[in-house]
Formats: structure tokens, sequence, C-alpha cells
């Protein structure tokens, strides 16, 4: 027969269970940063990855479409636009001029390493 009296907690448990509390405090505080800076954030674009700031932080180059399947943009959030720079290409990234974005461009079996200007002329990097 069980009893439904109320008994003590061991001491031993009682501290585990703090010390367990404790180590999982990082994590819950963690998530709680991610959930409120994601309410806060927006998308620049639903169809985009490999994304790179400009040095100066006022234009975001990226790779528009989809893996496989993309060309180099770059999006400007004073305006609001984006530009289609090259295609084919990916994973885009800026001199430190900002002058400058190499990026990766495959053809058939042979992946080749090309940079544009920030107009988009492109010139292969070998």
């Amino acid at each position: 027969m069980y009893s439904t009296r109320w008994r003590p907690v061991d001491p031993g448990i009682q501290q585990t269970a703090s010390l367990l509390r404790a180590a999982f405090l990082p994590m819950v505080e963690a998530e709680e940063t991610y959930r409120g800076l994601s309410a806060k954030g927006r998308g620049v674009t639903t169809d985009g990855f490999s994304a790179a700031w400009s040095p100066d932080g006022r234009k975001l180059a990226f790779s528009l479409g989809t893996q496989g399947r993309s060309g180099v943009a770059v999006f400007d959030p004073a305006t609001k636009e984006t530009e289609l720079l090259i295609v084919p290409g990916k994973d885009p990234r800026w001199s430190p001029d900002g002058k400058y974005i190499a990026f990766v461009r495959d053809r058939q079996n042979l992946r080749v390493e090309e940079m544009a200007d920030a107009e988009g002329a492109a010139q292969c990097l070998r």
C-alpha cells in the first residue's frame, strides 16, 4: 500500500536538481535571446543563400536562386532594390575595399573562381 503522506526531499536529490537547473540556464537564456531577435528581424529575400555584407555595411551580395541554378545579386537596403549581377554564380565575397565581388561559377564539372566589380563586369581569377 502506498502512502500519500508528504515526505521531506533528500538533500542530495535537491542539490542535484538545483545544479541541473543551473547547467541549463545559459541554454534557456540563449533561446530567449534568439526568439527576441528573430521577432525583430525581417527577411531580405526568400530565394537567396550564401550572403555577405559589403565592408561598409551598405549592400548585401548573395546567391539568388537555388543551389545548382543561381546567380550573384546585390541588395541595397536603402532603396530596397535587388540587382542581379551575373548568372551563373554563387558564394559571393566582397573585396576589402568593397569595389569587387569574388564568386564561384560552376561550368561542366569545372569550378572557376571569378570576380565582378560592383557594377557586374566579370573576369576570371586564374
